[in-house]
Order: C-alpha cells, then sequence, then structure tokens
C-alpha cells in the first residue's frame, strides 16, 4: 500500500506558497499594469490589494490549522454548508485552475521568445485577435509535462524543484532590486499616474487578486506535513508568502517601470556595446519599433520594424503607451555586466 511521505516543512510550504503565487506570468503583463496605474499607481495598487488579501489569508492559516485537510475549500464549506455548496465550490476552484495554467504555460513560450525571436513563426491560429504559435505551443506543453512529472513522481522531488526555483529567483530579486534601487533616480519613473491618482490605483487593484492566488495551495498539501511539523507553521508560511508576494510585486515595478536613462545608452555606446532603445507589448508579440546603427535617435524607440503595423485607437491609448512610458530596453548579457559593474548606471 503506497503511504504520503510526509515531509514538508514551514520552508516547503512557504515555496510551494510564494511560487505558485509569483509563477512566470507576470513577465508579459508589466506592461499593462502600467498602463493601468503608472509605476506609482501600479506599486500602491499591489500594496493596497495585498493588504486586502491578508484577511483571507489570515482565514485560510487558521482553517487548516483546524481541518488540515487536502480537500482544502471543499473539506471547510463541507464541515458548514450543505454538500451542494461543498460541490459547487470545487468545481468552482477547478475552473479557476483551468484558467491559471495554461496562461502560465504559454507565458513561458513568448518569455522564450524574447531572447529566440525566431520563435515567433508557424501561426497555428489566433485567440481574440491574438495569434498561437507552434513553438510556443510546445514549449508550454513540455513545461507542463515536466511539472506533472514532478508531481506524479512524489511530494520529495516536487519539494526540492520548489525550493531551488523559488529561493533561485528570490536571490536573482534581491539581487537586481538592490541595484535598481541603489543606483535608481526616482525621475524616471515620471509620470507617476496614468490617470487620476485614485483611479490608477483601483484599476491595479482590482487585477490583484489574480496575480496573488497561490497562497491557498498550502491547505492542498496539509496532509503531506513532517510528523515533527507544527500546524501553526501553515499559517506562518500562508501570512508569509502574502506578504513577500507584495513586496515582490511592488520592487520590480519600481525597479523596471521607468524608461532607460540617456546616461546608460551613452555610457553603452562609449563602451562599444551596440544598446539602441525599443518599444514592445507582450501581445504584439515582443518587439514593435526599434533604434538601429543606421537611424538611431536618443529618446525614442526608433522606427517600427518592417513586418509590425501600427495602429493607434481613437483615444489615443497606444501612442501613450509609447510616448508616455518611453521604451522597454532589451537587455543583453554585456549590458547587464556593465550596468552592474559601473558607478553611473540609471
Amino acid at each position: 500500500m503506497i503511504s504520503l511521505a510526509r515531509k514538508l516543512r514551514t520552508t516547503e510550504y512557504f515555496t510551494l506558497a510564494f511560487g505558485t503565487m509569483v509563477g512566470v506570468g507576470w513577465l508579459v503583463v508589466m506592461d499593462d499594469w502600467l498602463r493601468r496605474g503608472g509605476p506609482l499607481g501600479a506599486i500602491l495598487g499591489f500594496v493596497v490589494g495585498g493588504a486586502a488579501l491578508l484577511p483571507i489569508g489570515y482565514v485560510y492559516g487558521r482553517l487548516v490549522i483546524a481541518i488540515p485537510d487536502a480537500g482544502s475549500e471543499i473539506a471547510y464549506t463541507e464541515r458548514v454548508f450543505p454538500r451542494s455548496v461543498s460541490f459547487a465550490t470545487g468545481w468552482m476552484m477547478s475552473l479557476a485552475y483551468w484558467v491559471v495554467c495554461p496562461w502560465e504555460a504559454v507565458a513561458v513560450g513568448k518569455i522564450a521568445a524574447y531572447v529566440f525571436p525566431g520563435l515567433n513563426s508557424f501561426e497555428l491560429y489566433r485567440v481574440a485577435g491574438k495569434p498561437v504559435y507552434l513553438p510556443h505551443l510546445l514549449i508550454g506543453l513540455a513545461l507542463a509535462g515536466v511539472i506533472t512529472t514532478l508531481n506524479y513522481r512524489g511530494i520529495r522531488m516536487s519539494a526540492t524543484f520548489q525550493n531551488w526555483t523559488t529561493f533561485g529567483l528570490l536571490a536573482l530579486f534581491v539581487l537586481f532590486a538592490s541595484f535598481g534601487v541603489a543606483r535608481g533616480r526616482a525621475v524616471n519613473m515620471q509620470p507617476l499616474f496614468s490617470h487620476s491618482s485614485w483611479v490608477s490605483i483601483l484599476l491595479v487593484v482590482q487585477i490583484v487578486p489574480y496575480f496573488m492566488t497561490g497562497f491557498e495551495s498550502v491547505p492542498k498539501c496539509a496532509e503531506e506535513a513532517n510528523p515533527e511539523f507544527r500546524s501553526r507553521g501553515f499559517f506562518t508560511a500562508i501570512m508569509l508568502a502574502v506578504l513577500v508576494g507584495v513586496v515582490f510585486y511592488a520592487a520590480v515595478i519600481a525597479v523596471g517601470g521607468a524608461p532607460v536613462s540617456p546616461r546608460l545608452l551613452a555610457g553603452a555606446q562609449q563602451l562599444g556595446l551596440p544598446v539602441y532603445e525599443g518599444y514592445g507589448l507582450s501581445e504584439c508579440a515582443s518587439v514593435v519599433a526599434v533604434n538601429s546603427p543606421e537611424a538611431s535617435k536618443p529618446g525614442s524607440v526608433g522606427k517600427p520594424l518592417p513586418h509590425v503595423k501600427l495602429r493607434f485607437a481613437d483615444d489615443g491609448a497606444i501612442g501613450a503607451a509609447v510616448f508616455t512610458y518611453g521604451v522597454v530596453l532589451r537587455v543583453l548579457l554585456g549590458v547587464l555586466l556593465w550596468y552592474l559593474l559601473t558607478h553611473t548606471a540609471w
């Protein structure tokens, strides 16, 4: 008879909650956050939204202590409400995960295409006018296969993988965020809000629950807790994941939400590094316009690429996104090293 390994401790529960919460999807939607709220509006939106989720995290932490059942929400509602309510709750959670999991898988393909643009080929079909490419789909399916295999092999391998990836991500986050904060300039974040301050914040708050979901995964592994595990560790892992998640998102926006500094470009050129400003949107399949050695104008995003067609909405929304927030600099390894090693970065 197969029995549970029961190896999880507070550390594993934290990495499970935080890793599930963050994932990789945020890498392709930060431009949307900035359009909604601007740099400061997006930061405050995540802070306010995260604070609103703390009571929910608190309730989850108390419930899993009282009912350490892998059924989680299904088990909790079954204790209080009729079975039909518990049944409906289970379907609601399943449908929610059926939305999140494909989203994360597709995001991996988009991120890979940022590094290897050749992956934006072999269009299969379109969803809401957006192309779905075969290489993106294959990468997403491969990732889903790897994650499925890890979970099938058991909690030991899955927990080890989660620890390495989560702490590796946090280490890189601390490194780059520290350099960004230490050498950054607040003036590069202007304008702070995309609309009025309150509207900007509210536009971001409404999407925060989607990007902060994940802490509720802790109760689903409650039965895998180490025999010496203290039940209060569930509560600690959940609350810590929510708090670290808020700090993570806020810092990422603060460091990456500003346009590139002219001094950074000038310094790179002096070192002989071929660095040019450009602009791109994830929903436009990465790069839209970019400067080149033949046509480079500092402070601009350059000319549209030959295969790109630009169209602006009547309200000027796309134009505002381009000229208000400046650029998205596709940083090469050489630029990254220069940024880390010089004393005159952003």
